[in-house]
């Protein structure tokens, strides 16, 4: 039978925790490109104690679907959202997709987590835009 592997990517970036190419811009409601996004803050937004509390986050969360197992589907996923001021999550996209069932796997896990650090810039919270990837892989 085969053996699951899921390997999380979390190399630190100011923009992104890993990606091949940088997310497109977040739009606001009328199509105009929003404003006061940090993309080079001092201090990055994280999760809990920092890139260990996302991964352990990922780790406890992320099921690989059961489908997707059986039809050998693999594949990295990139989800981007933007850190709020207070840490909440928003805008939450898809920016690379392999299969539906993996995407909506890797959305639902961003969905449910909790609010993160926010960004500093000069010691003031500031919104930023995160992209995390997740690699669903199958070991035979």
């Amino acid at each position: 039978m085969k053996r699951l592997l899921l390997i999380f990517l979390l190399i630190l970036s100011p923009v992104a925790f890993s990606q091949e190419t940088p997310p497109p811009p977040v739009l606001d409601q009328d199509g105009q490109l929003m404003d006061s996004i940090c993309y080079v803050p001092d201090e990055l937004a994280y999760l809990g104690d920092g890139p260990e509390g996302l991964m352990n986050f990922l780790m406890k969360e992320v099921s690989y679907p059961t489908a997707c197992m059986e039809e050998n589907i693999q594949g990295m996923v990139y989800i981007a959202f933007l850190v709020e001021t207070d840490g909440s999550l928003s805008h939450i996209r898809v920016t690379k997709k392999v299969h539906p069932l993996l995407e909506a796997e890797a959305l639902r896990v961003v969905n449910k987590m909790p609010k993160w650090n926010p960004a500093l810039k000069n010691g003031e919270s500031v919104r930023t835009q995160i992209s995390v990837p997740f690699l669903f892989t199958l070991r035979h």
